[in-house]
């Protein structure tokens, strides 16, 4: 089984025999003792086991032995505490560890540390938290402000008298300013001699936020400018600038800059950056789309036959936006995990095993895949006999291209009474495992690996059964 560090396990064994009963648990051969971290209990023939405050070292191979005065007997099983990692962004980019950036993780905080922060480290920031089960992130805007300054001093000028004459500076600094001039410490108010211009940069006053839409809906992003005219809005995704494209919809009206995505695709997920400038700068704001797609079951078998006492595996593939839930009913029961039933969920393939089929296990099993969009579901038909059944593919092998010097993957499934056994063969050559082959079966899927592809391999492969 598979756990979080930080969380908790839990071990169970169904136990038989005459009483009493005595339960042992071992990891990787040394006892385990009740204490403030394991919690060892045995009721009603259940031996249970539970592990608090996970950690890597909890890792590793757990044993539960029970004896009575006619014997003993024991089941083991693996436990894999899995890691959180913790990865910074700012503006789309990853932030390494640094003399200007610490980087912290303790007691599940995570906290980023800037030092000597200063205007060019605005921007938003992302915290993403990743382990194998999926990710999770938050963003947040840092805007650090700056006192305005002179570039620069006013240099004295001499001027024929009835001419006209110039004086300019350059501020920097956070905008926006008030500006004022002085003569001789009286200011100086537009008049009929004097014309003041005061050219100001672009900045936002409100800033477009992250997004997320379901795929085929639409998708907004919207802020909002100031700035002296005449101003120019660009997108950018990503790192490319968006140019004419059918699919994507900018307005600029009354300094509202607007993107409106009418119909989402997945490859519309990313960064978008929308720059406006004018003579006096530029400036640029930052967001995140993510499109989100419902679960969608894309292999599933339909009916499958199965000899009495036989093993067998029923097997669903999904796509969709993690996290993906999975549960497999039949009879409107909900399956778990048991001596009977083994249920597994890893790159979005779900499968139940049922380890040694019985009459009452056929039947209609119900598979149900959902996330936050979306519920899907399928059947699948179980149909137990007693009697022999000769082989079927219930996946066959897919045309296709691959590039040299890659590692081909090709499987297919094949069904019927046990034990099973395959061949491979290549332009009607048979193939052997080897350095460059390799051939595996498990339960009822065959699969050949082909590493360093080369122009020699490409042919056809025949599966028989």
């Amino acid at each position: 089984m598979e756990s979080i560090k930080g969380s908790f396990a839990h071990l169970e064994c169904l136990v038989s025999g005459s009483l009493p009963i005595s339960v042992l648990w071992y990891k990787d051969e040394k006892e385990i003792k009740s204490d403030e971290k394991h919690k060892c209990t045995f009721f009603e023939n259940s031996a249970f086991l539970e592990i608090s405050r996970l950690d890597s070292a909890d890792s590793g191979g757990y044993t539960c032995i029970a004896s009575n005065e006619a014997g003993k007997d024991q089941c083991s099983g693996a436990l894999l505490v899995k890691e959180i990692q913790v990865h910074w962004f700012r503006d789309g980019k990853e932030i390494s560890r640094s003399d200007k950036y610490k980087m912290f993780f303790v007691k599940s905080v995570a906290s980023l540390e800037i030092i000597g922060a200063d205007a060019n480290d605005s921007g938003v920031y992302f915290c993403e938290a990743r382990n194998e089960a999926g990710s999770e992130s938050y963003s947040m805007e840092l805007a650090v402000k700056e006192p305005p300054a002179f570039i620069g001093e006013l240099t004295p000028v001499e001027v024929v008298k009835g001419s006209m004459t110039v004086f300019e500076c350059q501020v920097t600094g956070t905008g926006p300013f008030e500006v004022t001039w002085h003569k001789d410490k009286k200011q100086i108010k537009t008049n009929k001699k004097h014309a003041i211009y005061e050219y100001v940069r672009p900045s936002f006053v409100k800033k477009m936020e992250n997004a997320s839409s379901v795929l085929g809906s639409v998708a907004t992003f919207q802020c909002v400018v100031m700035g002296s005219p005449s101003l120019s809005v660009q997108w950018k995704k990503d790192e490319n600038w968006i140019l004419v494209d059918l699919k994507i919809e900018r307005i600029f009206e009354n300094n509202v800059a607007t993107l409106r995505i009418p119909i989402c695709e997945a490859c519309h997920s990313g960064k978008y950056t929308c720059q406006v400038a004018n003579e006096a700068g530029q400036d640029k704001c930052f967001a995140t789309l993510i499109v989100q797609e419902p679960p969608k079951i894309i292999e599933k078998p339909e009916v499958i036959n199965v000899t009495l006492g036989d093993a067998v595996s029923l097997e669903c593939k999904v796509s969709g936006t993690p996290e993906i839930k999975v549960k497999w009913t039949k009879d409107g029961i909900e399956l778990t995990p048991s001596r009977q039933n083994k249920l597994n969920f890893e790159n979005n393939l779900s499968s139940l095993k049922i380890q040694s089929t019985q009459l009452e296990d056929a039947g209609d099993y119900l598979f149900e895949a959902t996330n936050s969009v979306d519920t899907c579901s399928c059947k699948v038909k179980l149909i137990v006999v007693e009697q022999v059944i000769a082989p079927t593919f219930i996946k066959k092998l897919m045309e296709t291209q691959e590039v040299l010097g890659s590692v081909v993957y090709m499987e297919c499934k094949v069904a019927g009474s046990l034990p099973i056994s395959v061949q491979w063969t290549k332009d009607g050559s048979v193939l052997a495992s080897k350095t460059k082959y390799q051939l595996e079966q498990k339960d009822n899927t065959v699969s050949l690996e082909i590493k360093n592809f080369e122009e020699e391999d490409t042919g056809e492969y025949l599966c028989t059964s």
